[in-house]
């Protein structure tokens, strides 16, 4: 019998395009893009390669989470400090994705 691979993950990810902007140290916007997938420890986001932020770069997200209710619809905001922890190549030539590692970990509420 095959043992299933080992997850080093602590946060559960979810499948969720969500809008995301990063800002340098300065309040400047670096880029502004959706998420690929979300925890509460971190995002995966794909941006321009000319906006390609380096491992290592400490950014402030604000993220914008989708909340729902049996009548209502909203985005809720969530501003926390990030480090930029990996790069991807994407099928898109002109892209790259990103992984960003929230610092501290926040409890975003996600059903996953």
């Amino acid at each position: 019998m095959q043992r299933p691979p080992y997850e080093r993950r602590r946060y559960k990810r979810l499948r969720l395009p969500c809008p995301i902007t990063l800002y340098d140290s300065q309040g400047k916007a670096l880029v502004a893009s959706k998420t690929i997938d979300v925890s509460d420890g971190g995002a995966f986001l794909q941006v321009p390669l000319e906006a390609l932020p380096g491992c290592g770069t400490k950014v402030s997200v604000a993220l914008s989470l989708p909340r729902t209710t049996e009548n209502t619809y909203m985005l809720e905001e969530v501003d926390t400090n990030a480090v930029v922890v990996r790069h991807q190549p994407m099928k898109d030539e002109t892209l790259a994705g990103i992984g960003v590692e929230f610092q501290p970990p926040r409890d975003l509420m996600l059903e996953v």
